[in-house]
């Protein structure tokens, strides 16, 4: 099921087109994940991710203290995606991914972000080489801000294609799909298989 952002007046196209109203959310939504694309207009986002959303645990060694610290990424597996603008393509066999991730940003879901913060240690950090402040891996020793650059786009980081470090795979079940504006990493050619280096955890 997936909801949809749809303006009052038109509502009566949307009900034409197949969506139903849930009173109690006061939101119209579609059941069938086959009719996704024909109400794009009304979905909040680029892509639909299915069934769950990952937290994906790396490890890096700290710039500052140089201890080894768990580090975090987003993720969603490629065949629980739809890309909106090709939805009839596979997400895997179009990036060469079986595996998205994502860096900690503001798309992400708030339920992820809490879990980032209350679980795994993640937070607002001062960045003074970006002059801002963002939400953030921090070191577990030292808590210093691991910058994202470093972590998500680097070969050889922790989330990288030429970093063959074990990932830990925390898997968050959706009650319903969602839209997100989060964009597909199209970078890599050969295809790259990241879920052959990683396992599985449980969620508390």
């Amino acid at each position: 099921m997936l909801y949809l952002t749809v303006p009052f007046e038109q509502k009566e196209l949307a009900k034409q087109l197949g969506a139903k109203w849930d009173p109690k959310e006061k939101k119209w939504y579609v059941e069938n994940q086959n009719d996704y694309v024909k109400f794009k207009e009304w979905v909040d986002g680029c892509i639909i991710v299915k069934d769950n959303f990952l937290i994906v645990e790396g490890q890096q060694s700290c710039w500052k203290c140089h201890k080894n610290t768990k580090v975090y990424a987003v993720g969603a597996l490629s065949h629980n995606i739809i890309d909106l603008d090709r939805p009839t393509v596979s997400v895997q066999k179009d990036t060469g991914y079986d595996l998205q991730l994502w860096a900690l940003n503001d798309e992400i879901p708030k339920k992820i972000k809490e879990e980032l913060s209350t679980k795994f240690g993640c937070k607002f950090k001062y960045s003074y080489i970006e002059k801002r402040s963002y939400f953030a891996n921090v070191c577990s020793h030292c808590d210093s801000l691991q910058g994202n650059f470093f972590l998500y786009n680097e070969p050889d980081s922790p989330f990288g294609y030429m970093n063959d470090s074990e990932l830990t795979l925390y898997k968050y079940d959706l009650k319903e799909d969602v839209g997100s504006w989060l964009v597909l990493d199209r970078s890599i050619s050969p295809d790259y298989f990241y879920l052959r280096r990683c396992k599985s955890a449980n969620v508390t």
